[in-house]
C-alpha cells in the first residue's frame, strides 16, 4: 500500500511540474544531495550515525514544493547496530523568502527498511532482523542562494517510525523514531519564464521567481535586490502606502512606518494631514507634525495657528496657550 501511495503521488508530481502552464507558475526542478548525522530515539542508549539524502524537488504551489528523496542512516546506540534505507515523499512549505535567506518547513511520509547489524545484549526475541515499516518525516531549516544555480540548505527535525524494534529491542512500549539534521547543497534552475508575447518571434526572457507577486507594482527583482522590500506583501511596513506608493510617489522609506520619525506614518502625512512626510517639522514653527496633531492640537501645516504673531513652538515654550490669541 506504501508502495502504491508514493507511485501515485508522483505520477501528480510529474503532470504538475511538465504542464507548460505550471511551468509559468512554478520553479523548475531542483534537486540535490545533504549529508549529517541522525541520533536514535528508543528506550536504549543512544547515539549519532551517519545520515545522508539524495533528492528531486519541484513546486506545485506558489509556496509549496514537493519533495522525493532517498537516503541512508546509521541507526546506533550502546551494545546495537542497525542500517536504515528511506525513501519519503514531503511537502516542503516556504513561509516567506528573502534576498538572503529562504525558510523551510517540511512534513511527509514514506518507507524504510532496517538491517540490524548488531543486535543488543537486551534484545527481544520477536525482534526483527530485517523489516520494511511506515515513517513520518517532519522538520524545518534555511536555505541559502549562493548563484542562481545553486543554494545551500540546512535542515533538521524528527521521523517517527511505526516500528518498535530498530534497537533490535522491545522492552518499553512505544515506537522507536530519530532526530536528524543534514546539510547539502541543491541545484537546478530557480527562475520562471516570463509569458511569451502575441509575436511568434519573441523570446522567453527569464526573470528571477516572477515579476510582481504581491502586485505592488515592483517587480520581485527590484524588491529584492534594490528596495530590500519583501516581495511576498505589497507594503513591507505596514504603514498603509504600498512599496511602489513609496518608492516611485512618495519617495519614503518602504522599510520604515514613520520616514521622518516625527510621530505621524507615512500615510497619515500624504492622505489625512497633508504633511510632509520627509519632514519631522512641516512648518518649521519648532513643533514636530507629531506634537502638534496629538500632543498640542494645532495645525501642522500653519507655523502659528491662532494668528497671534508668535509661533506655535513659541508659544509652547513660554508656557502660552498656542490655540488662543494672547
Amino acid at each position: 500500500m506504501g508502495f502504491r501511495i508514493i507511485i501515485i503521488c508522483l505520477a501528480l508530481f510529474f503532470v504538475n511540474t511538465s504542464s507548460p502552464t505550471q511551468a509559468q507558475n512554478a520553479e523548475v526542478w531542483n534537486g540535490g544531495i545533504r549529508v549529517g548525522q541522525l541520533h536514535a530515539d528508543t528506550e536504549l542508549q543512544d547515539h549519532y550515525g551517519i545520515n545522508a539524502y539524495a533528492f528531486v524537488r519541484g513546486s506545485i504551489k506558489r509556496y509549496i514544493l514537493l519533495e522525493l528523496s532517498a537516503g541512508y542512516g546509521q541507526y546506533e546506540g550502546i551494545g546495537y547496530n542497525t542500517d536504515i534505507w528511506l525513501g519519503e515523499l514531503k511537502f516542503v512549505f516556504k513561509p516567506w523568502r528573502g534576498r538572503r535567506v529562504h525558510p523551510l518547513v517540511y512534513l511527509g511520509t514514506g518507507l524504510t527498511w532496517h538491517n540490524i547489524q548488531q543486535f543488543s545484549p537486551q534484545s527481544t526475541p520477536d525482534a526483527k532482523k530485517t523489516g520494511w515499516t511506515p515513517i513520518i518525516p517532519s522538520g524545518f531549516g534555511f536555505q541559502f542562494p549562493i548563484t542562481k544555480h545553486i543554494r545551500f540548505e540546512l535542515l533538521g527535525g524528527y521521523t517517527y517510525t511505526y516500528r518498535d524494534d530498530l534497537n533490535s529491542a522491545i522492552i518499553v512500549k512505544g515506537n522507536d523514531g530519530f532526530f536528524h539534521w543534514t546539510a547539502g547543497f541543491t541545484f537546478g534552475q530557480y527562475i520562471k519564464p516570463r509569458p511569451p508575447k502575441s509575436t511568434p518571434k519573441s523570446k522567453k526572457i527569464p526573470i528571477l521567481e516572477s515579476i510582481d507577486d504581491d502586485k505592488d507594482g515592483l517587480t520581485d527583482q527590484e524588491e529584492l535586490n534594490i528596495y530590500r522590500t519583501n516581495p511576498d506583501q505589497s507594503d513591507t511596513d505596514k504603514d498603509g502606502l504600498t512599496d511602489y506608493e513609496e518608492v516611485r510617489q512618495y519617495f519614503t522609506n518602504p522599510n520604515m512606518l514613520d520616514s521622518d520619525a516625527d510621530g505621524l506614518i507615512d500615510s497619515e502625512e500624504v492622505r489625512a494631514y497633508k504633511t510632509n512626510p520627509h519632514k519631522s517639522d512641516t512648518d518649521g514653527d519648532g513643533l514636530s507634525d507629531g506634537q502638534e496633531v496629538f500632543t498640542y492640537r494645532t495645525d501642522p501645516l500653519n507655523p502659528d495657528t491662532d494668528g497671534d504673531g508668535m509661533s506655535d513652538g513659541e508659544e509652547v515654550i513660554k508656557g502660552r496657550d498656542p490655540l488662543k490669541k494672547d
